[in-house]
């Protein structure tokens, strides 16, 4: 897949994920960058095979913050059921206990077979998600990545 595809292909994931949520706003990066489609954001990809950074496959990832959830557990087991619907394997699926304060998650993990990844996390304080898009091996994937890039 070329830079460009991956990157339309991971803006649509990261949209529909956040529409899992039933939240699509507010929603920044720990720069604070707010994500947006249509925001320009500019991605540097990495290697999928960290051992091997010279001949792996590279995919981008981004990471955003996004607004308290008002059930922690249903708003994460929400976006397991995706991960699920879409044949990833879930592992890592935490939660916290009824007496534990309100900024500890509720949590789970996804990858996909093409290298795909999901991280969520959700609190009665805010939530959390990192995606890192399907892996690839085309040769634009080297350079930044954007809307418009390479």
């Amino acid at each position: 897949m070329t830079a460009r595809a991956s990157y339309a292909a991971f803006v649509t994931q990261m949209d529909e994920i956040l529409a899992v949520t039933g939240v699509t706003d507010g929603w920044t990066s720990n720069t604070g960058q707010p994500w947006a489609p249509d925001a320009g954001i500019v991605m540097e990809p990495w290697a999928c095979d960290p051992a091997n950074p010279e001949n792996s496959p590279r995919q981008i990832e981004f990471q955003v913050l996004g607004p308290a959830a008002g059930d922690p557990e249903a708003d994460r087991d929400a976006v397991v059921r995706y991960m699920e619907e879409r044949g990833m394997k879930v592992s890592g699926v935490f939660g916290g206990a009824p007496d534990s304060e309100a900024d500890v998650p509720w949590t789970a993990y996804g990858k996909g077979e093409n290298g795909m990844e999901i991280a969520y996390a959700s609190s009665l304080m805010r939530r959390g998600l990192s995606l890192a898009g399907e892996c690839s091996s085309h040769p634009s994937m080297q350079d930044v990545v954007s809307r418009s890039e390479p």
